[in-house]
């Protein structure tokens, strides 16, 4: 009689536990359920809002979505290049290619002495007078290479370099069409040095790249090319010139650097990856003493560094003659 009377009891007690399981479930179930909406809702919110936002952005600077999507991918395909290799086939071969690229711009530059001498005794120009072509060469070649200096570390290496090799052949070719001062002012001069600008700073920047034990090594390599330009370009000149005459022995000259050009460019190859931050010309620079008197000490010596290349070979014609 007492099992009896105590069966109801557990069975009503077991049934108000399962009711109050059961609401405790669909309150967790509601909430879980509101907060899930809440994000859904959120997200779409932070989506409207983003769209908004980045319509606002192409409505007032049209370039900045475009921007932001190029560095974005740029970024993402970045890697880590590690150490330099130091060594090895492909740095040997930058090292040896960095070397033709002076052959074709410091090399043309050193060689202005043939040109310098041509012109005075055949064209009866002033020495003075001629030597402001070969001076605007060197001004085209240190000062566009604080600009082109900075476009290799952007990533626009080929863009620069394949534009030098074509602007100075181009100055090489309209030379030998000049008859008159101011065309060969502006073509030998003006061009070529540009030319020879867009190539030079882009080139020893990317071949220190490669290397940094034997970096020194590397670099006696890429400068020795201004001597090999210097010794190929006027035995060009002097034994052509008697045999085809002045036109025809330039433009042999720029078919021989646009052959060169063209293997350098197919075989440079940038290593670093493009840091496109960063201002154009770094002034704070300047700030260093050490760096400020070294580039005052490199003002000095090319001040009177190319009286002799200009003008010995003058004086020596002049002398035998």
């Amino acid at each position: 009689m007492s099992l009896r009377s105590q069966t109801p009891g557990n069975d009503e007690k077991q049934e108000e536990g399962r009711e109050k399981h059961s609401l405790v479930i669909g309150r967790h179930e509601t909430k879980e359920h509101e907060r899930n909406t809440l994000h859904l809702y959120e997200d779409e919110e932070i989506q409207i809002t983003g769209v908004h936002s980045r319509r606002d952005e192409a409505k007032y600077n049209p370039g900045g979505i475009l921007t932001k999507i190029l560095t974005g991918r740029s970024n993402a395909s970045l890697k880590d290049p590690g150490p330099p290799p130091d060594g090895g086939l492909k740095a040997w071969t930058q090292a040896f290619m960095g070397h033709l690229v002076l052959l074709n711009t410091w090399g043309v530059i050193t060689s202005f002495g043939v040109f310098q001498t041509y012109y005075t005794s055949q064209l009866g120009f002033a020495p003075s007078t001629v030597s402001w072509i070969g001076s605007i060469q060197i001004l085209g070649h240190f000062f566009v290479g604080t600009f082109s200096g900075r476009a290799l570390d952007a990533g626009y290496f080929y863009w620069v370099f394949i534009a030098g090799v074509l602007v100075e052949c181009l100055g090489v070719f309209m030379t030998s069409l000049c008859t008159s001062y101011w065309q060969l002012f502006l073509a030998q001069g003006l061009c070529t040095g540009l030319g020879c600008g867009l190539q030079f700073c882009p080139t020893m920047s990317l071949v220190t790249t490669y290397f940094s034990k034997r970096r020194n090594l590397a670099v006696a390599i890429v400068a020795s090319g201004s001597a090999s330009g210097g010794i190929i370009y006027p035995t060009v000149m002097r034994e052509l010139l008697p045999r085809l005459g002045f036109g025809w022995t330039v433009r042999i000259m720029g078919f021989i650097m646009l052959a060169v050009g063209a293997l350098t460019a197919s075989l440079l190859k940038p290593r670093l990856p493009p840091r496109r931050s960063g201002p154009l010309i770094e002034i704070s620079a300047f700030n260093e003493t050490t760096y400020s008197l070294y580039c005052v000490g490199v003002f000095l010596c090319i001040w009177g560094q190319f009286f002799a290349f200009y003008y010995v070979s003058l004086e020596l014609f002049s002398f035998v003659a």
